[in-house]
């Protein structure tokens, strides 16, 4: 798969980001961004992407009414119905803040697109697995 953007395109974004010159995010993005980042501390940015990546659609699909953004390319796996799909601690995590209103379906999609960004600079930089 082509990564939408270089490296280059990828460090002025992240310049624009920390001059805080992109869109502001919601108190909702900023509790989901906050909880995931706790789980980042292993060193391994490729799984840690994976895993929220995979837990915000995840929570999209089984828990509101709205589509999944195409781009994500996401595909739900057989064998994810009822409850299973809630399975791992990042799905659970992003599932409560949902179910307690802090984050909202927009915030969902908002940390989604940020993640599948994320995860297309782990592969520029051959970190992906």
């Amino acid at each position: 798969m082509k990564p939408r953007m270089t490296i280059e395109q990828y460090r002025a974004w992240m310049e624009q980001w920390r001059a805080g010159r992109l869109r502001r995010y919601t108190s909702g993005y900023q509790e989901l961004y906050e909880t995931a980042t706790m789980y980042a501390g292993d060193g391994d940015v490729w799984g840690w992407g994976m895993s929220w990546f995979f837990a915000t659609a995840h929570v999209l699909h089984h828990m509101t009414d709205t589509d999944i953004p195409a781009e994500w390319q996401y595909r739900h796996g057989i064998g994810c119905d009822g409850t299973r799909w809630r399975d791992d601690a990042e799905t659970d995590e992003a599932a409560s803040l949902y179910e307690s209103g802090i984050v909202t379906d927009a915030d969902l999609i908002a940390f989604g697109d940020v993640i599948n960004r994320y995860l297309d600079w782990c592969r520029m930089a051959g970190r992906d697995y």
